[in-house]
């Protein structure tokens, strides 16, 4: 009986004790005991401190206010006058945003305060600016400063702003970053045709990889030569020998400050960003790899298709701003959206592609051919010009050119053209192109004819000639050839080629002509002429020549005279082509 009275005096006791000591912390709690103040056992003992609580919670209610509320939050009016410098002071003690909203919301109901979940949020916002001391904007006349804009790849990153690159899934956007991160680390000058920036004495890299595992991120990281392999242990190379699978042992390289993984993940929450602020106070200018948007929100809760979904981002950029960090964000590209433009192929709300500076944009050339594995890179936004390219992956992490899309998207679809040719036209095109390709000629309908005279089988002359002119017409509104009228001939070449390269073909050789007769020039063969024509060479030429034998010059006299009719003009002059006059019995006839 006796051993049941004790306990049971103990446990009451006991019970005291946990009472006092929470009546103890409440009047720390409230500001009637100061927090730095420690418990007086004799006051303990003697419970004052739950009599201390009992006094201040009755003057509470006289005075109508909630003592554990600060600053006797108990009404809405109180509320709405204390609530931001309290939301100030949860952020630079760090609080957990969660926690802050939930601290809101209570305080709220217990002041009778109406406040819905985006009005907290606000409340927040405007807190947190408060805290961060953000200034309001400028006006007109102060000075601001405008920052060159520099480039880590020239077009593509730029130095010192948020860099999105959209891709879908699988497409290869983390290898094409490692890969130029090897060459940005070994201070290459140019990766994939576009000059690569300065790195400075000391670069620095922190990738934010919590998409991927760590043993996925240390395949990669081999493949890009982002880390060392250390050496095997005996025991390792024993077992090696043996068939049996050892892990590999890598060490990062220096460069790389620090890696979060899937396993030891960051996120884009407060507590993260301020982690990520830190990294970046102790290596400023660094290269922040943030691999990828979704998961670094994830736990946020966030609605992807709300503007909402920037704010990380927003609030990533001014927790990085005064230590130039250059942030290269990767997400997920929309389903259906590899030919949209940049800005409108990013999965979610467009206020993602709003948030940054500089968008690359990563699709598949031709998205029906699972064969082709090349690449459109396109560039675009803020601080430079557009520019697009033809890249791929040719083993893991390693990328060659291909080239500019414009060129070959043309061949591209001159091959499509190409396809589409009828009979004619598809051997009359590699007729042009092999001219060209050969001795730089150019085509003409007649050597259509001429190399090709079954296909206008039936055609003679003029239509033949005609059809083929059609045939090579019809190249050119398909963008096939180019043409050009030269001294009435229409000539044809391949698209795109030099002009000045173009050699004149030499005619074909004509039929003989028949030999002109000699002229017949009478006193080289002892002749007499009879009445000598007055009339040009040409017009002679045409007239048949009157001779007479010697001795029959006396027949002359009877001769009729020439009349108009035969002789239309006379030359006033001796036509010194013709010699001197013929005359007739020593005289000379005129």
């Amino acid at each position: 009986m006796d051993q049941d009275v004790t306990k049971e005096f103990h446990r009451r006791i006991s019970i005291d004790h946990e009472e006092e000591n929470a009546a103890f912390k409440w009047l720390q709690k409230v500001g009637v005991l100061q927090s730095h103040q420690e418990l007086n056992l004799e006051l303990f003992l003697l419970r004052q401190y739950s009599a201390l609580k009992e006094q201040t919670q009755q003057q509470a209610i006289k005075a109508g206010v909630n003592p554990e509320m600060p600053n006797g939050l108990s009404t809405p009016m109180l509320f709405w006058e204390h609530i931001h410098s309290l939301v100030k002071e949860w952020h630079r003690q760090k609080m957990p945003r969660v926690e802050r909203l939930s601290h809101i919301r209570t305080y709220a109901n217990t002041a009778g305060a109406s406040l819905r979940d985006n009005e907290a949020k606000l409340i927040d916002s405007e807190a947190q600016r408060q805290f961060l001391d953000l200034k309001d904007g400028v006006g007109g006349g102060d000075v601001i400063t405008i920052d060159p804009t520099t480039w880590v790849w020239n077009q593509i990153f730029c130095r010192g702003r948020i860099n999105l690159l959209l891709a879908r899934e699988k497409t290869g956007k983390t290898a094409l970053v490692l890969a130029f991160l090897s060459a940005y680390l070994n201070r290459s000058e140019i990766f994939l045709g576009q000059s690569i920036g300065n790195p400075g004495k000391k670069p620095s890299v922190i990738i934010l990889g919590t998409d991927q595992s760590q043993a996925d991120w240390g395949e990669m990281f081999l493949s890009a030569g982002m880390v060392v392999e250390e050496p095997q242990r005996p025991s390792e190379r024993m077992a090696h020998r043996q068939g049996v699978p050892i892990p590999k042992r890598c060490r990062l390289r220096e460069e790389i400050k620090w890696l979060f993984t899937a396993e030891a993940p960051c996120f884009l929450d407060e507590e993260g960003i301020e982690k990520i602020g830190e990294l970046a106070r102790k290596n400023p200018g660094s290269l922040l790899i943030a691999d990828s948007l979704a998961s670094l929100v994830g736990p946020l809760g966030l609605n992807e298709n709300q503007t909402e979904i920037a704010e990380p981002i927003k609030a990533l950029e001014r927790r990085l701003a005064p230590h130039k960090i250059t942030t290269i964000l990767l997400h997920h590209a929309g389903k259906g959206r590899e030919d949209e433009r940049s800005v409108t192929a990013s999965r979610g709300s467009t206020a993602i592609t709003a948030a940054v500076s500089r968008i690359i944009h990563l699709a598949f050339l031709n998205e029906k051919d699972k064969s082709d594995r090349r690449l459109v890179l396109n560039s675009d936004g803020r601080g430079g010009k557009p520019i697009t390219f033809v890249i791929e992956q040719t083993d893991h992490c390693q990328f060659t050119n291909h080239g500019d899309y414009a060129d070959i998207k043309a061949e591209q679809d001159q091959l499509k053209t190409e396809t589409k040719l009828n009979e004619r036209q598809l051997p009359v095109l590699q007729l042009v192109r092999s001219r060209w390709i050969d001795n730089h000629y150019e085509t003409t309908a007649k050597n259509v004819l001429e190399a090709y005279p079954d296909l206008y089988a039936g055609q003679k002359g003029s239509s033949a000639r005609r059809m083929a002119f059609d045939t090579l017409q019809q190249l050119h509104p398909k963008k096939l050839v180019e043409s050009r009228n030269l001294l009435g001939r229409n000539l044809y070449r391949p698209i795109g080629v030099d002009l000045s390269l173009a050699k004149v073909e030499l005619a074909e050789s004509q039929k003989k002509a028949p030999p002109t007769p000699p002229t017949h020039i009478p006193f080289e063969h002892g002749e007499k002429v009879v009445n000598p024509s007055p009339i040009s060479p040409l017009e002679e030429s045409l007239e048949p020549e009157e001779s007479v034998p010697m001795g029959q010059g006396e027949l002359l006299d009877k001769t009729p005279p020439i009349t108009k009719k035969r002789r239309p003009h006379q030359l006033g002059f001796d036509d010194p082509h013709w010699g001197p006059r013929p005359t007739t019995n020593g005289k000379e006839l005129g």
